[in-house]
């Protein structure tokens, strides 16, 4: 059977996921000069797009109380560019991924038959409307283009991570066009039972004053019951919202043929759950990842 775009948006999301759980990445971070791994977070997703303000990555990750942000940025960029983040970033991720493949090795086995397979992915990301993807992709083919080869882990969390941030663009897109914002968004998500409320407040930064005038939104608006529950227009509103992001995240995918995206999803599969119990990889998390 070919796999669906959401299998293969939680295949390929295992590998993104380790820049955010394995140690060395944020030890790396931190010995740049971002002290706080919330700084390290902000700045080490948005470095792609250049020292931008917290109104840009509010908008652009929707997701995250605003104030949160302004907590990170731009007292990040003070303490370390850009260019040292990403260089940082990916000096940790190297090492991570060297200790997750200490063992025995899966870690390589497992990429190299599909990394070439996630390169053609995630060279076929559209620009249009993407503004994260755009910068991921411009970054991904700069380190790609150095006269240093880039070891296979790397490459395949490059190529996870521009394919990754399409998809979240997408998102944020069927999100704005459902009337959404991100405190909202996570409610409706919660209620679906995939992530704990509690985690997902607190992980994005909201206040309990925020989460609650949210509840009462989404209530006057027919969306959520009273005690969190999604009603049928909410089921209706989150399941299109959850097409609309498949639908947009699958033209990347096009490029590769039905057994060519079984071969990825095959072999993400096991690397998936030795992510989990290596990097480790926390589940359940507020990306709302699991091993397949």
């Amino acid at each position: 059977m070919t796999p669906t775009t959401r299998e293969l948006w939680q295949a390929t999301e295992a590998v993104h996921a380790v820049v955010y759980f394995a140690p060395e990445v944020a030890d790396a971070v931190a010995a740049a000069g971002v002290k706080g791994w919330w700084r390290g977070y902000f700045a080490g997703r948005a470095a792609p797009m250049g020292a931008v303000g917290p109104a840009v990555v509010s908008a652009t990750f929707a997701n995250f109380a605003p104030a949160m942000v302004d907590r990170a940025l731009p007292s990040a960029w003070a303490m370390c560019g850009p260019d040292e983040v990403l260089a940082a970033r990916a000096a940790g991720l190297v090492a991570a991924f060297g200790r997750i493949d200490e063992l025995d090795g899966a870690v390589t086995t497992g990429l190299t038959p599909i990394v070439d397979l996630l390169d053609r992915a995630a060279g076929a990301v559209p620009d249009l409307g993407r503004p994260l993807a755009a910068a991921w992709a411009r970054h991904r083919l700069e380190v790609l283009s150095s006269p240093t080869a880039a070891p296979v882990a790397l490459r395949a969390w490059l190529a996870t991570t521009v394919l990754r941030e399409q998809r979240g663009d997408a998102h944020v897109s069927a999100l704005a066009s459902a009337g959404l914002d991100g405190c909202e968004a996570h409610l409706t998500m919660a209620a679906t039972g995939r992530v704990p409320a509690e985690m997902l407040r607190q992980a994005r930064g909201w206040s309990e004053h925020d989460w609650d005038a949210a509840t009462t939104r989404l209530v006057s608006r027919g969306l959520l019951h009273p005690d969190g529950r999604l009603t049928a227009a909410g089921i209706a509103t989150r399941g299109s919202i959850e097409d609309m992001t498949d639908h947009a995240a699958s033209a990347p995918w096009g490029v590769l043929d039905d057994d060519e995206r079984e071969q990825v999803v095959s072999g993400l599969r096991p690397l998936g759950v030795l992510l989990a119990e290596r990097a480790p990889v926390r589940v359940p998390n507020p990306m709302g990842w699991e091993p397949l």
